[in-house]
């Protein structure tokens, strides 16, 4: 059992934000990771027990936390580091909100302020298994000053519904929503970008194909 949070300390050892557990709860002393000091806010195990980490790193000044980038690694299922290094990194002020398993071997990937090496990129988007973007995916969602993916629910058919949080102007306030993409990011049938005074967190489809 992985867990990963803004903890310093398991059972007064030193872990740093991320341990692993046997399934009795007992810390299982064999993970050993090499994180600096950071917030853990997503992880995914993969297929080969690889794991993927996303997380902001803390920085501190005096007595002040300054805003980082977050940072998405992929790590051995030891918790040591993969040669490939860092996979996605944020622009400051960035977090990860969902990891989960493509079909083709590659991984979904949402988060606010999404950059990779200083390009702007949607808030909702593919890596293949090597942990390149994939070009057959690129979100189209409705034009906003300010838009990220609190969240996202993958269908069977190939779907994605995306819980979207935007501005719509520098002077407006967030709204909250529905978007539904095809498997290739185009507007899907559902959109509702201004559904509810506040942020979606869960989704489910009944077998009638109406959406709870």
């Amino acid at each position: 059992i992985l867990i990963g949070g803004t903890f310093e300390r398991m059972n007064g050892e030193i872990v740093n934000s991320l341990a692993r557990l046997h399934p009795d709860g007992s810390p299982d002393t064999s993970f050993a990771h090499s994180l600096p000091p950071c917030r853990i806010n997503q992880l995914l195990v993969l297929p080969d027990d690889q794991i993927l980490c996303g997380f902001e790193p803390i920085k501190v000044e005096g007595n002040n936390i300054k805003p980082t980038g977050g940072v998405l690694v992929r790590m051995k299922a030891d918790g040591s580091h993969d040669s490939t290094g860092i996979l996605v990194q944020l622009v400051p002020g960035g977090n990860f909100t969902g990891l989960a398993r493509a079909a083709n071997g590659g991984v979904w990937v949402s988060s606010v302020r999404q950059s990779i090496s200083g390009a702007q990129l949607n808030p909702l988007y593919r890596l293949d298994a090597r942990g390149r973007l994939d070009p057959t995916f690129n979100a189209v969602f409705p034009r906003s000053l300010w838009l990220s993916v609190d969240g996202f629910f993958l269908q069977p058919d190939g779907r994605v519904i995306c819980s979207i949080i935007r501005s719509k102007a520098a002077d407006m306030p967030q709204s909250y929503g529905l978007v539904e993409l095809d498997a290739t990011g185009k507007p899907g049938r559902l959109s509702l970008p201004d559904l509810a005074d506040n942020k979606v967190s869960a989704v489910a489809i009944q077998p009638d194909g109406k959406l709870l």
